[in-house]
């Protein structure tokens, strides 16, 4: 009876994790030894995890690599999100059919366009398609849960990649556009940038960039 359209997504993830639990002693496993590892999105997905309402599967052990607990949006953030991708289909908001109707290669172009606005409406580095909370299943952000105790019996194991950027080409950031992209995750960029450059002095626009975005 609870609404999940704002976290089908993760709704998924845990019958997947349930199926394992019933299945996994045909195939040698141990269903109360569950280890669940994610990177970047994916280790989203592993805090948000470890902190839903537990199900039939007992998660022991969780892998994040690359990834925290804050990536969740509010429901108005998500409702505006999803409000925006539905006017770059032309699908009326409760439509179903005619949203399932639309081809594949439609809706992720459609997403992209979402995606390349999103600073516009979430003015922050964040996606528009993060799970969003929802009462009595996500509340709040997992690093908010895991702070009042959610997940305190499950076996963590944290690690980044280095320079995980460069994926996205932040080590090709000019000179010009460098203050406004570091904007993007704090709202000094300009003291977070000096502070790099005093330890980075022979550095560059890009490789400060770099530095910056994946730490």
């Amino acid at each position: 009876g609870e609404p999940l359209s704002a976290i089908n997504g993760l709704a998924d993830q845990r019958a997947a994790l349930d199926w394992v639990h019933h299945n996994i002693a045909a195939f040698g496993g141990d269903p109360d030894r569950i280890t669940i590892a994610g990177e970047s999105a994916g280790a989203f997905s592993v805090a948000s995890q470890m902190v839903l309402p537990r199900s039939d599967a007992t998660i022991r052990g969780a892998i994040l690599q690359s990834g925290a607990g804050h990536h969740v949006l509010d429901a108005a953030a998500a409702r505006e999100a999803a409000d925006r991708l539905l006017a770059e289909l032309a699908v009326d908001r409760g439509d179903l059919a005619a949203l399932r109707a639309v081809p594949v290669a439609d809706l992720l172009a459609a997403q992209q366009r979402v995606e390349a606005d999103a600073s516009r409406f979430l003015g922050a580095a964040q996606s528009p398609f993060y799970p969003s909370v929802v009462d009595g299943i996500l509340p709040e952000r997992p690093i908010d849960a895991m702070v009042a105790g959610a997940g305190h019996d499950i076996a963590v194991l944290v690690g980044t990649n280095a320079d995980e950027t460069a994926l996205w080409g932040m080590q090709a950031v000019p000179e010009d556009k460098l203050e406004r992209i570091i904007g993007r995750y704090v709202d000094d960029p300009v003291t977070l940038i000096e502070t790099y450059r005093r330890a980075m002095s022979d550095a560059t626009a890009g490789q400060l960039a770099l530095a910056i975005s994946t730490d």
